[in-house]
């Protein structure tokens, strides 16, 4: 319940991880979040995907009323299709298991399009960029540092095929694990 009297209510899914072990011999869980409901908004529910080949479950769908959704696709080992981009991924590289594109309905008859496609560049350090296109091929350049850190946020109107970029935001962040 917040200051206001307001109450939102967060529903989970608990799942064991089969031999995760602590080290004082309690198995180890993870809570999956399925349902956020708040007086002020309809309610929104979460689905995710039974497995993945990196023994986590990943986000899949995000549903909210009136049959409007978020689906999630992420990057995997070998030949991915982006929106009509075809990247090959090698079995351990930074960008498998990354989210690779995100539908939702769009036009009048709800069909599901894709609304986001994301391309990353990672450094041997970790740092890198990700650009994120939207369905009007409206691009938004996100920077981090190796800590995985956003610094830098650029953003790019389109124009005949060429991108200017018209807006950056940056932050700083104090050396890795420190407070400042």
């Amino acid at each position: 319940t917040s200051s206001d009297g307001r109450r939102v209510a967060y529903d989970y899914e608990v799942v064991h991880k089969p031999g995760a072990h602590r080290d004082d011999g309690t198995r180890r869980h993870a809570y999956y979040l399925t349902k956020v409901t708040r007086p002020e908004a309809p309610p929104v529910t979460y689905q995710y995907l039974a497995s993945d080949p990196w023994g986590s479950r990943r986000l899949w769908r995000r549903n909210y009323p009136d049959g409007r959704y978020l689906e999630t696709e992420y990057y995997i080992p070998g030949p991915n299709d982006v929106g009509g981009s075809s990247i090959n991924v090698p079995m351990n590289d930074p960008r498998v298991g990354r989210v690779k594109l995100q539908r939702a309905p769009v036009g009048p008859n709800d069909a599901s399009a894709i609304v986001y496609r994301f391309f990353y560049n990672v450094n041997a350090d970790g740092s890198g960029y990700t650009d994120a296109y939207d369905a009007n091929c409206g691009l938004v350049r996100y920077y981090y540092d190796s800590s995985t850190r956003l610094v830098a946020i650029e953003r790019f109107l389109s124009e005949g095929g060429k991108y200017t970029r018209y807006g950056t935001e940056r932050w700083q962040w104090g050396a890795s694990g420190s407070a400042h």
